[in-house]
This record gives C-alpha cells, sequence and structure tokens, in this order.
C-alpha cells in the first residue's frame, strides 16, 4: 500500500485517492484507515451478489486540487481526478 501512495503521491494531477469496502469488512476498513484512508459516503446496493450489499467508500486526500490557472479552488468547490489506468 505504501508503494502504491507514494506513486499516486508523486504524480501532481492525481490529487484524491478512493476505494470501494463491504460495510462489513471489518479488517480491510481497518487497514485502509492505518494509510489514512477515511469513510465518505455510504453505496446502498452495490454488490449484487454478495450479502450485504452496501459498500462504503474511503478515500485519501493528497493535495488540494489546483484550479486551471494554477489557483486554489474556491471554497467549497470540489474537483476531482480519476486516473485511466
Amino acid at each position: 500500500m505504501n508503494y502504491v501512495v507514494g506513486l499516486c503521491e508523486q504524480d501532481e494531477d492525481i490529487v484524491e485517492m478512493y476505494l470501494h469496502v463491504q460495510v462489513n469488512n471489518d479488517e480491510a476498513i481497518k487497514f485502509y484507515k492505518k494509510f489514512d484512508f477515511e469513510i465518505r459516503d455510504t453505496i446502498r446496493n452495490y454488490y449484487k451478489r454478495i450479502d450485504p450489499p452496501d459498500c462504503y467508500i474511503l478515500s485519501k486526500s493528497l493535495r488540494v486540487p489546483l484550479e486551471s490557472d494554477g489557483s486554489a479552488p474556491s471554497e467549497g468547490q470540489c474537483m476531482r481526478f480519476i486516473p485511466q489506468l
């Protein structure tokens, strides 16, 4: 996990990492929290063939995203970059 976080931190275009974890997967949630991921939201009925079907979205901010002109975003504005792998 340190390796992946390190790679993302080196890329200026990646401002946030996120992932999905089944709500009852306490070990995975504990693991990701060790790397400063936080539960941000819940998606109901995300999984179709497993129970419980709900998941948490965990995310980790890497830096404050900048506007296209290089300035900081205005308060309350959110920008998300999802890299194509």
